[in-house]
């Protein structure tokens, strides 16, 4: 991930702060999921993203997990990571492409 991508993932953690629970998120396909809780960290190098009570994404400038909490026996598991490849934000959305799959999401403003 270059310097430019960096900077964008900051853009991004600011744009998750700003809008907050407004945010949907979209894999491009028609469907889109609202926000349920989110977390910025104060120096903006992470990001984690609910969309469910029990599904989250976590973000850091080059990689996203998709992370599941089995809240009654306590585990936490790593479903899926990916490499960032590119993040293009704009005043009202941020997409992530990543590297492999040609796999994207988007987040924008509802």
């Amino acid at each position: 991930m270059g310097i430019n991508n960096v900077e964008q993932f900051q853009q991004f953690a600011d744009f998750v702060k700003l809008h907050g629970c407004n945010i949907f998120v979209s894999k491009g396909r028609g469907f889109c999921t609202d926000i349920k809780e989110w977390a910025v960290h104060n120096d903006l190098s992470s990001v984690m993203i609910f969309i469910t009570p029990e599904t989250a994404l976590g973000f850091t400038q080059n990689k996203m997990c998709v992370r599941y909490w089995d809240w009654l026996y306590g585990a936490v598991m790593d479903i899926n990571e990916e490499d960032i490849e590119s993040i293009a934000v704009n005043e009202k959305s941020v997409e992530f492409v990543f590297r492999g799959d040609y796999l994207s999401l988007y987040f924008y403003v509802g």
